[in-house]
């Protein structure tokens, strides 16, 4: 049954989760005083600069494309993260739901069914592992990240992607890889490639401080 619940929750990620952001996911912070690029860029500079990030807010517009559907399903609202661990995704169009991750338990509200459920990450993995690796990236804490990941990091600190390839093979089952591209401390997109090729894209814009 549990793990039942988990494979119907990890096929809507996409639509529940996202990758939140990863914040920001998440998101970005505000501007710190500018830094020199360094001879190189690799995965180390990529955490610090992400885990600089104490909260953040931004609009985000995801798209979700489907084999079965002409058009791509488009939602959008608000994202937020602080630090710690505690991501929220507010979707507002084209209808209301929350999702919120805090500690290790994912919420999941949705107020026109008056709906609120709860969910202990650590019992069902593959949700936990897409979890993680999302807090994991905005923490910096890359041990964690190889932890549910395999990592490829790509171009400059200006203009950088990060492919991850999930290594619990419930996950495998659902999703083939999670891309995320940004600048500096900042991700601007995050795009999730499913196992069956459906995809999601979230475009990521922050919110003057």
């Amino acid at each position: 049954m549990r793990r039942a619940l988990s494979s119907n929750l990890l096929r809507n990620i996409p639509r529940y989760l996202w990758c939140f952001l990863l914040g920001g996911l998440v998101l970005s912070s505000a501007p710190r005083a500018a830094e020199s690029e360094p001879a190189s860029w690799d995965i180390a500079q990529l955490m610090q600069s992400l885990s600089r990030v104490e909260s953040a807010r931004a609009r985000f517009t995801e798209q979700k494309y489907m084999s079965i559907l002409n058009e791509p399903l488009m939602t959008s609202g608000l994202l937020e993260f602080r630090a710690p661990d505690r991501l929220e995704k507010h979707v507002l169009k084209p209808f209301e739901e929350r999702y919120l991750v805090a500690n290790d338990t994912l919420v999941i509200e949705q107020p026109a069914q008056g709906s609120t459920r709860r969910f202990v990450l650590q019992r069902y993995p593959a949700i936990w592992a897409f979890v993680e690796g999302l807090r994991a990236t905005l923490a910096g804490d890359v041990a964690s990240l190889r932890r549910f990941y395999s990592i490829k990091l790509q171009g400059t600190q200006e203009r950088w992607r990060l492919d991850l390839e999930p290594l619990d093979t419930a996950m495998q089952e659902m999703v083939r890889s999670i891309r995320m591209q940004g600048m500096n401390g900042q991700i601007n997109s995050i795009e999730i490639f499913e196992k069956n090729g459906d995809r999601s894209v979230m475009t990521i814009v922050p919110e003057p401080s």
